[in-house]
């Protein structure tokens, strides 16, 4: 399912997948492990540990790795493309400010992976642990608005 993961990345981000680029890379990972949590089956159901840039899965990077060209184009379901928007709706909305699209995902699929592993924190705890594992992602008020998108609607 790598043209649907491809597709999901082209209307997340508004970009194309650049597998040769750390930041695509990155923010690919970010993506499935979002949409996975949020009931979207890719194929697959990737283990993820956690590394530098929070949720990781070697075996999704392994398949990114050994993709051919796309040739194929997934063609998305209304929910699905409901799902996207909302992402792509807030990472468009806030990805101009202190971080950029990547650490905007890191900050997301972390906190939803820290909150996975460390369930009954709350929202302050929680938000202190983000801070502690992930120093650089340092913006209070934009770490709040992602509290608040993940658990709050």
């Amino acid at each position: 399912m790598i043209s649907k993961i491809i597709e999901f990345y082209k209307r997340t981000y508004g970009e194309e997948y650049e597998p040769k680029k750390l930041d695509s890379r990155v923010k690919l990972q970010k993506l499935v492990f979002y949409y996975s949590e949020c009931g979207i089956y890719f194929g697959n159901d990737y283990g993820y540990e956690w590394n530098q840039y929070g949720p990781y899965s070697e075996q999704l990077a392994d398949e990114m790795s050994s993709m051919d060209d796309i040739v194929q184009i997934y063609n998305i379901s209304k929910d699905e493309c409901d799902v996207i928007e909302k992402l792509n709706d807030f990472i468009m909305k806030r990805i101009h400010r202190t971080y950029n699209s990547r650490f905007l995902m890191e900050c997301i699929v972390s906190m939803q992976y820290l909150n996975f592993f460390n369930f009954g924190l709350g929202k302050k705890g929680l938000l202190e642990l983000v801070q502690n594992k992930k120093p650089h992602l340092n913006d209070v008020v934009l770490n709040d608005e992602v509290y608040n998108f993940l658990f709050e609607l």
